[in-house]
């Protein structure tokens, strides 16, 4: 009877490994692409610039495209965005911050007026070379779950702020660079029908896994209770600062690899609890 009952109870376990297993199946198709300029770089040495980012999600089985998706994917609940290790991020006390609290439930223009130019707290991210305002953009299927059609498409509005760092062990702070983990608030304000504001929180954690060095680590929240999703989510992040005199940009790179390629990954995580790793690379020159 022993016998049995063991057998019995593996069988079950089994089956709700496999059952698990069945609903943490991928539905979704996602892709991540990173463009940093400039791309060509004096051999040895490191440049300040931009870093172009577009993450998107969309249904797999005719899910639309991420501009105009006709389904809703799984809604995305967790992102890790790696980045070259020829890359450097630079925060220091020339550079403002501001906090998620600042920015909770507001729209953007109250954001810019709260952290951006002008706001005597200037910590925005999300600037042109000439200092004015770079908005990103994002979209989102407005439906009712995964997979069903996308009754409205809401338009977002994406600005990134410098937020405060976090010391060695503080949240999720893992494995800080020096001087503490840097985050980055990303406001996303979401236009009609949903009319709602995300702040998604990323934290900046040193590396060694590939040929990375920075890992973002960004939980995204629920849109509507997750019956809304992201489907397309593109920002462009660059910030020159001083400090004591000295000039700082917030980025700058290398190109220092013997294939000359720039590497870019993302590890999403979807509400299902199905998980998804998307990869991308660019070429770079050194002069």
């Amino acid at each position: 009877m022993r016998r049995y009952l063991t057998l019995g109870i593996a069988f079950v376990t089994a089956g709700a490994v496999f059952v698990a297993v069945a609903l943490a199946a991928n539905v979704n198709h996602s892709t991540t692409k990173g463009v940093f300029s400039p791309s060509t770089i004096p051999t040895g040495t490191y440049k300040g610039g931009k870093l172009h980012v577009t993450d998107t999600t969309i249904y797999a089985n005719n899910g639309g495209t991420p501009q105009n998706p006709t389904k809703e994917p799984d809604p995305t609940t967790h992102v890790n965005q790696f980045f070259d290790n020829s890359a450097k991020i630079t925060v220091n006390a020339g550079l403002p911050s501001c906090t998620e609290a600042t920015l909770t439930n507001t729209t953007t223009a109250q954001a810019e007026a709260a952290c951006g130019p002008g706001s005597g707290n200037n910590a925005e991210l999300t600037l042109n070379k000439d200092g004015t305002v770079n908005h990103g953009s994002a979209v989102a299927c407005v439906a009712a779950g995964t997979g069903t059609p996308c009754a409205n498409l809401a338009q977002g509005v994406v600005t990134a702020f410098n937020g405060p760092k976090l010391s060695q062990g503080s949240g999720r702070c893992t494995s800080a660079p020096t001087g503490g983990c840097p985050t980055i608030l990303l406001h996303t304000r979401v236009g009609a029908p949903l009319n709602v504001t995300l702040v998604l929180v990323g934290v900046v954690n040193k590396t060694a896994v590939g040929d990375f060095g920075y890992r973002l680590d960004v939980p995204v929240d629920p849109l509507a209770g997750f019956a809304s999703a992201l489907t397309y989510f593109d920002v462009t992040v660059q910030r020159k600062f001083t400090n004591n005199g000295h000039n700082y940009n917030y980025l700058k790179a290398t190109c220092n690899d013997a294939d000359g390629k720039w590497n870019y990954q993302a590890d999403y995580t979807y509400n299902s609890g199905a998980t998804e790793t998307a990869t991308s690379t660019q070429n770079c020159t050194a002069s």
